[in-house]
């Protein structure tokens, strides 16, 4: 016997608590503007690895990256991970940059 399907009557409904101070969604990982795809999230080592590449012919500036944690530096690295130079943090999880026609951007974050 299936009591919800043969007899719902015998149903009690509990009510499930709802509340507390977590946001309703969260991202661990934001890019913008929707030129920039997202094309690989790793770890490496103690680090978090973030790619992305710009899809269109056009640059764009000031393309971000935001965290759903705090972010302590980043740096823009090349593909073997090699350091190019250092990117600023904002807001202490927002890093900022300038994307390329066709480029391809990896950065490597320390949390």
């Amino acid at each position: 016997m299936n009591i919800t399907r043969d007899d719902p009557a015998q149903v009690t409904p509990i009510p499930w608590p709802r509340g507390g101070n977590l946001p309703d969604s969260c991202s661990f990982v934001t890019v913008e503007p929707a030129q920039l795809v997202l094309s690989a999230v790793y770890r490496s080592g103690d680090s978090l690895i973030v790619r992305t590449y710009n899809i269109t012919q056009e640059p764009v500036k000031q393309a971000s990256i935001k965290f759903g944690v705090p972010v302590r530096s980043a740096a823009l690295v090349n593909m073997a991970e090699e350091v190019i130079g250092e990117l600023t943090v904002q807001d202490g999880a927002r890093i900022t940059f300038d994307v390329l026609p066709a480029e391809v951007v990896t950065v490597k974050v320390e949390a």
